[in-house]
This record gives C-alpha cells, structure tokens and sequence, in this order.
C-alpha cells in the first residue's frame, strides 16, 4: 500500500491518499480519507488509473460515491490489474465552490 498526504487545504484539513493492491485478487483501488468532516458545499473524492490505462472515482460503479459534507471518506471500484502492477496510480481530490483539484498522487506500485 502506498499513502501520500495533501498539503493543508484550508483550515488544517488534509486528505490521506491510498493506492492498494491485493496480489490474491490482482486488483488495485484507490481510498481518500480526510482528517476532518467536509464542510458544506465541499467533496472529495479519490480516483485510480489502472496500468491498462483505465480510471475509475468513487462514484463509479462499485464504488462509495464522493465524500459529501459530514463525511471523511470514499474509496473507488476495485480494478482489475493483474499482470501489470506496476503503473497503477491513485490521486485525491477535492472540490469547493464547484470547483475540482487535485490534492495528492501516489506513486505508482
């Protein structure tokens, strides 16, 4: 597992990105956690791109959907990366006023 952390984004709050990988299964996810509630009018969400290219978010089938005010969380489908584990990446994101950024990107495993 790899976990990389935002820089503050206001307030303190910071986002924890993590890229797993299941070698039982080949496949990887992607989870965001932020150290506090979102605010209102303010989402996260976490997203990975498979090393086959393919990019999923939490509000992609199998996934939890965005982090909404109030939560902390959202993890991505798991996706299928068997026999090339080693490009896959997760990044986290966070959106104010309607507005996405990228906060924090993994290395790849």
């Amino acid at each position: 597992m790899h976990v990389v952390t935002s820089s503050d984004l206001g307030g303190g709050l910071r986002a924890d990105v993590a890229l797993r990988y299941s070698a039982t299964c080949g496949a990887a996810w992607a989870k965001v956690t932020f150290n506090a509630s979102m605010p209102s009018g303010h989402y996260g969400d976490a997203g990975i791109k498979s090393s086959r290219g393919k990019y999923y978010d939490c509000s992609s089938a199998g996934g939890n959907g965005w982090v909404s005010p109030g939560q902390t969380s959202c993890y991505t489908p798991m996706v299928g990366d068997y026999h090339s584990s080693e490009s896959a990446y997760a990044a986290g994101f966070y959106s104010t006023n309607g507005t996405w950024k990228q906060v924090a990107t993994t290395v790849s495993y």
